[in-house]
């Protein structure tokens, strides 16, 4: 099982050059809140991504030059390293989806593979079990996101979206668009069959505008939710 390796500044150059895979260090230090706060995540990351990724660590108050060459000024800093050389950065204590996202991106490339591809297999896979215990496929965890997935991604036609969004980007050099799909779950700890929750959503598709609403069903009685939300207008 791998977990991050410890780099000073005897080690962290030829680490970096050495590696295959892309190279996240953190650079922390052992009085530093936010970074004791990150430090689980990253230990789960270099469980899951072995193979993909290397998590490194490397103590500012014990390898002040490794710091120093990297212009490290606030803690927790984690640098992305490609080939050895510094390729993304992001300072702070992130959670486990920023960090999952800000990993994603480069993985993708280094494995040759789009983004929308390194999530889809990150999904969870049946038999899986989640972090309140249930399990993926069970009466329990009816789990349809990767049905719903390919569902919006043919309603919206999201290939030809992105090639129009990457031609656009190609014919202009200061005006920019973007294009993504983000799966998210969120847990509210019911695990329990005869426990759950029943959510209703409709998604009406207004001009540039869709609207999106939900109503929770709890013990057969219906609750509006206090507001609809409009989604961002898409150009």
């Amino acid at each position: 099982m791998s977990k991050p390796i410890e780099l000073t500044d005897e080690n962290l150059e030829e680490t970096l050059s050495n590696s295959s895979v892309p190279v996240l260090v953190d650079y922390w230090a052992e009085w530093c809140g936010p970074c004791k706060m990150v430090a689980p995540v990253l230990e789960e990351l270099a469980v899951e991504l072995e193979g993909k990724l290397t998590v490194g660590k490397v103590d500012v108050d014990s390898n002040r030059d490794a710091a120093a060459k990297q212009n490290v000024m606030s803690i927790p800093t984690l640098i992305l390293f490609k080939d050895g050389q510094p390729i993304d950065q992001r300072i702070g204590a992130l959670t486990k989806n920023q960090l999952q996202e800000f990993i994603n991106e480069h993985i993708s490339h280094s494995l040759g593979k789009s983004l929308i591809e390194i999530q889809e297999l990150n999904f969870y896979k049946d038999g899986e079990a989640t972090p309140f215990g249930d399990v993926v496929g069970s009466e329990a965890f009816n789990w349809t996101v990767p049905l719903l997935w390919e569902q919006v991604k043919e309603s919206v036609d999201y290939y030809a979206r992105k090639a129009s969004v990457e031609l656009f980007n190609k014919s202009n050099r200061y005006r920019k668009r973007g294009v993504c799909m983000v799966p998210t779950k969120y847990g509210i700890g019911v695990s329990s069959a005869e426990n759950r929750l029943q959510v209703l959503h409709h998604i009406l598709q207004l001009p540039r505008r869709p609207l999106y609403a939900h109503k929770t069903l709890l013990r057969e009685l219906w609750f509006d939710q206090p507001s609809r939300r409009n989604t961002p207008s898409v150009r």
